[in-house]
């Protein structure tokens, strides 16, 4: 019950409050990359941060109904807002600059591996449990193990997310199942505080979807792109779902593979493999409009989560 009270409370000051940010005059407005597709042209000057709205939704809900539990919830909860902050800096550069470009992509990377590491560090050494599917086993991770992991699983969980998040809709829409595969698989394990943390997320972006779906009213920018991909990353080390993740979350780890093999091949080769990339643009310069791109990979997304539950053993 009190997970359902958080979730609709999210709900519920996620909707206000994202309504009330668009409202706003002085909302930081998107700058467009000119290499991108035609049709995102129009996009310029879209309020974005909206990351700020849903992510304080989601604090603001579970600080409230007490929902967090003990120090691996607040860990979760710390590691979503230091992950939004440092989307928070990028975006705030880009808007600054009114270029597309924001932070050094190195300087990103260490301020990630830092929040990471820090949270390895202040979970405590029971959340070191990786499950394996299928075998049915664990395995103990020690510390300096664990602290390596959490930093690729942090890393590429950000990055897939930020590089997902480029269609209205897109991101968050490609979340939800995920989100939904970690509060499942933590109420099974009788986590609760984290099966909360994830249903109330889940509820938050929901909310956030009505102003974001095509055409988007607010952009969650990198700050909304960074939080979920924290959440998922935390969600799933506090659950000991690692290995699972990449399963769930198959249409973030194709985005980010699509630009890595782009990157791949026209610096050796000089062709590309995609038309453009990441891989949702690909599609859409081959004919499938925004909203055809949008609801195929929130589909893909929703058979990559069941396909982990089969993993897991468990149908959903």
């Amino acid at each position: 019950m009190a997970s359902v009270v958080a979730a609709a409370l999210a709900l519920a000051l996620t909707l206000v409050g994202t309504r009330w940010w668009i409202a706003q005059p002085w909302a930081a407005r998107q700058p467009v990359r000119s290499d991108g597709p035609a049709s995102h042209q129009s996009k310029a000057g879209t309020p974005t941060m909206g990351g700020v709205v849903f992510t304080a939704g989601m604090v603001a809900a579970v600080a409230l109904t007490g929902s967090a539990g003990g120090r691996t919830g607040w860990a979760v909860i710390g590691l979503v807002v230091a992950m939004a902050a440092i989307g928070f800096a990028d975006d705030w550069v880009k808007v600054r600059r009114r270029k597309p470009l924001g932070l050094r992509a190195r300087g990103k990377m260490i301020a990630g591996v830092v929040v990471a590491t820090a949270f390895a560090l202040v979970v405590p050494a029971s959340v070191r449990v990786v499950r394996l599917p299928l075998a049915g086993g664990t395995w103990h991770a020690p510390l300096w193990a664990f602290v390596l992991l959490v930093d690729l699983v942090v890393a590429a969980s950000a990055n897939g997310a930020n590089l997902t998040d480029g269609l209205d809709g897109l991101a968050a829409g490609v979340s939800l199942p995920i989100l939904a595969f970690l509060a499942l698989a933590a109420f099974a394990l009788g986590e609760r505080p984290e099966g909360t943390i994830a249903l109330v997320l889940l509820a938050a972006l929901l909310a956030f979807l009505a102003y974001n779906r095509h055409p988007a009213r607010l952009i969650m920018g990198d700050t909304g792109a960074f939080a979920i991909g924290g959440a998922m990353a935390g969600l799933a080390v506090a659950t000991g779902w690692e290995v699972l993740l990449p399963v769930a979350a198959a249409v973030l780890v194709a985005e980010t593979l699509s630009v890595i093999l782009q990157v791949i091949s026209f610096r050796t080769t000089g062709r590309r493999i995609f038309r453009m990339s990441p891989l949702h643009h690909h599609f859409e310069l081959g004919g499938w409009s925004e909203p055809q791109v949008v609801t195929r990979f929130v589909l893909s997304s929703l058979f990559a989560c069941g396909l982990a539950g089969l993993l897991w053993g468990v149908r959903l």
